[in-house]
């Protein structure tokens, strides 16, 4: 009796024939949901500019603050967790060279267009307490 396996109107009666279809079957789904993986893992990837020549020493996911209380005036903070502490206030700098990454790519960030409580994702240098942002992420 065996396996029948109809394609269409093709009877394939060949076992190893079924196998070999099988498996290639299997490996192109394979294939496919690999490359449909890569792609979506580049949509952040943000344009190489050179902003890495520094290496990133902060990275955290937080909410972005301005003009709260204790808090420099005009000046955007992140404010983040970390495991087993209390909420972090950290300042951070925007330049010519921050870029706010996007599935539709990046672009220098405009400090002025973010609102209080922005959840974003934060990589940058951190210098004497500050940190300059090199790259944004919207979360």
């Amino acid at each position: 009796m065996g396996l029948r396996l109809y394609i269409g109107n093709i009877y394939i009666n060949n076992m190893k024939t079924k196998i070999l279809l099988i498996a290639s079957l299997v490996i192109l789904i394979g294939v496919i949901v690999l490359f449909s993986t890569r792609q979506e893992e580049q949509k952040y990837k943000p344009e190489d500019n050179n902003n890495d020549i520094e290496e990133i020493t902060f990275e955290e996911t937080g909410n972005l603050v301005r003009n709260n209380p204790g808090m420099k005036e005009g000046v955007w903070y992140m404010v983040y967790e970390s495991p087993g502490s209390p909420a972090s206030t950290q300042e951070l700098l925007f330049t010519d060279r921050s870029e706010c990454v996007t599935p539709e790519g990046s672009e220098v960030c405009d400090a002025e267009s973010f609102s209080n409580g922005y959840r974003v994702k934060i990589e940058g240098i951190e210098k004497a307490g500050v940190v300059e942002v090199s790259r944004l992420y919207p979360k």
